[in-house]
């Protein structure tokens, strides 16, 4: 095979790894997307004022979900702060009511927490920041990676024209 008849198949490869790196990019985006918001966020000291499981069902619909309910106050240079979110898509719905209730049972009313804050927008707070997982970390790496190959290769057939 000559070098000209191997140029068809390198564009192939580069879209095809453009494709999949682009796949696990665009899949990596729902948790990369809040680990970036909440990052930078500061602890400071706070206490749980609500902790309720909600029960809610959508008019006109017959599924019953079930959300942890928990507030909490905190404060920020002596300024006072309420806030009620959980974060890590804890206050996502749950079918099960056991799973949410579980949730909220672990911020008994009364509990001191670490909530962590926004530093340019105190008012801005979650108990628990988004964290990547290993699996998501290797995601955005592969994703990159044949991303950046794809590149490449489109790169190296574009010189070749």
């Amino acid at each position: 095979m000559t070098p000209d008849q191997e140029l068809p198949n390198r564009s192939g490869r580069a879209w095809a790894a453009l494709l999949i790196g682009g796949s696990c990019l665009y899949a990596s985006l729902p948790t990369v997307a809040p680990w970036l918001a909440t990052r930078d966020y500061q602890p400071t000291a706070g206490v749980v004022v609500r902790s309720d499981l909600v029960r809610r069902q959508a008019s006109g619909m017959s599924r019953v979900r079930y959300f942890p309910a928990v507030s909490y106050r905190y404060a920020v240079a002596g300024k006072p702060f309420t806030s009620a979110v959980l974060g890590d898509n804890s206050q996502y719905g749950r079918d099960d009511s056991t799973e949410a209730a579980s949730i909220a049972a672990r911020y008994p009313v009364g509990a001191a927490v670490t909530v962590y804050h926004d530093p340019s927008d105190p008012s801005q707070a979650t108990l628990r920041p988004t964290r990547l997982s290993p699996f998501q970390i290797v995601l955005l790496l592969i994703g990159a990676l044949a991303a950046l190959t794809g590149l490449g290769l489109l790169l190296v057939r574009r010189r070749a024209d």
